[in-house]
């Protein structure tokens, strides 16, 4: 009788099924996830003879991720955010990131590095973020 229970032979979903139809279960004691299951079943029946999937998950790769590899590769000193600062709250990745994108617009054919050193120093220049966020914690 002990095999019977496994769901080698009937998955989960079918005993309950055929619970509630002989009568072994009452209708109202079924469990939450039943209903769900009716609902939204799966496009696949879940059966444990099924052959397993043979799909590779795809690698994706977007641009401004190069970025923040050079960004974090590079020296990058942790910073803390103002949660109370109510004029651009912005860390100072994504305003490298943003320039960086600007940047790309106008140069496509840069190298992520040569973007990440360029939109730093343009980033220094303006005021935006100081020095010392980009430098090394070595000092210390």
């Amino acid at each position: 009788m002990l095999g019977s229970r496994r769901e080698k032979f009937a998955s989960i979903y079918m005993r309950v099924k055929g619970m509630i139809n002989k009568g072994a279960l009452a209708y109202e004691h079924r469990p939450l996830w039943y209903d769900v299951y009716e609902a939204f079943p799966p496009r696949v029946d879940p059966a444990y003879h099924r052959p397993c999937p043979t799909n590779t998950v795809r690698n994706i790769l977007y641009p401004e991720d190069c970025e923040r590899a050079a960004f974090y590769g590079g020296q990058y000193k942790s910073e803390t955010l103002n949660m109370f600062k109510l004029m651009d709250n912005r860390s100072s990745l994504s305003k490298l990131l943003q320039k960086c994108d600007q940047l790309r617009k106008l140069n496509p054919d840069m190298s992520s590095e040569e973007l990440v050193s360029l939109a730093k120093e343009e980033l220094i220049h303006s005021g935006l973020t100081t020095r010392h966020k980009f430098e090394s914690d070595a000092k210390s």
